[in-house]
């Protein structure tokens, strides 16, 4: 009995985003305490944050407090990591990752091929999946602009999965839209999902001033007790689970383009199991100090989403 694989394809959320923040000041991203490239205001520019949350600068990681595990590797003083995938998008590896059809690669880039409306392409995890108390998976994507559309207002978008189903139940998974602009200065994010069946969903918008060559970090983390969605290193979501999360079956890459969107680029992405070398504290709630954002609940007129499920044998 085949996989079924399945594309996931959502409407655009500036509607949604548009709605929420007439009835709040902004849906802003804002770091947890006052960091070095904060506003005085303590509003986060993305573009000044650090990329990477386990290692906030270049330097060689601090050696871990405890031993790591074989196959794991010091990622910094307080967690060890073992690397899954390695992937630049310098080709499309088939024997990795299952395409919808629609994929192309472009100078480097996972897209979409002329003519499509959206591309999505899975990794299938296995028994490389499985969740523990001391081991967390770490799904992170580097997103690009292109140089030549620097001034282009439109905004790019991409998405990406994790399920935790085995049989496509669709009980257990988190979904992350993220769209953004540099002539806009901005990045609109979604993640929407079910634990054990129970929806959450959440809209937040981030201003962004990035480098010319910059790319914009996306970071999406699954354990046993919660989800984590980490955008330029800052948390902007963690989501408690309602029962605990056994493995990730599937991790997927996605682009889509709206009306007047052009496709996301993915420069690269990487899977790492994280071994945590201290207790790691499972949210209590979705919101933190500092970060305002715009909750929107199933019952919402703005909450709809237009997904189209394709199954393959």
């Amino acid at each position: 009995m085949g996989n079924q694989y399945r594309v996931l394809r959502i409407s655009r959320i500036a509607i949604g985003v548009a709605a929420c923040m007439a009835g709040l000041s902004g849906c802003i991203l804002a770091p947890e305490s006052a960091r070095p490239g904060s506003d005085p205001d303590g509003q986060l520019a993305l573009g000044a944050s650090i990329s990477n949350p386990g290692s906030a600068s270049k330097a060689c990681p601090k050696p871990p407090s405890r031993t790591c595990e074989d196959g794991f590797l010091p990622l910094d003083a307080d967690a060890c990591s073992r690397r899954l995938i390695t992937e630049p998008w310098d080709g499309f590896d088939a024997s990795l990752w299952h395409g919808d059809g629609d994929q192309a690669i472009s100078n480097g880039k996972f897209t979409a091929r002329e003519g499509a409306e959206s591309a999505t392409a899975d990794w299938l995890a296995g028994a490389e999946g499985a969740l523990s108390d001391s081991r967390i998976l770490r799904f992170s994507n580097q997103l690009a602009m292109d140089e030549g559309m620097a001034f282009d207002s439109s905004l790019r978008e991409g998405l990406f999965f994790l399920s935790g189903d085995a049989d496509g139940s669709y009980s257990n998974y988190l979904f992350v839209s993220i769209q953004y602009s540099r002539a806009q200065r901005r990045v609109l994010l979604e993640s929407f999902g079910a634990s054990d069946g129970v929806e959450f969903d959440k809209v937040v918008e981030a201003p962004w001033n990035p480098a010319p060559r910059a790319s914009l970090s996306l970071q999406m983390e699954a354990a046993p007790g919660f989800y984590r969605v980490i955008l330029d290193g800052m948390l902007a979501d963690s989501i408690p689970l309602t029962r605990p999360l056994a493995s990730v079956t599937i991790a997927e890459v996605g682009v889509q383009s709206g009306e007047s969107g052009r496709f996301g680029l993915i420069d690269s992405t990487t899977i790492e199991m994280i071994m945590p070398l201290a207790t790691v504290p499972i949210p209590g709630h979705r919101g933190r100090p500092g970060l305002r954002n715009c909750h929107r609940h199933a019952g919402d007129a703005i909450h709809r989403k237009d997904w189209k499920r394709k199954g393959r044998v």
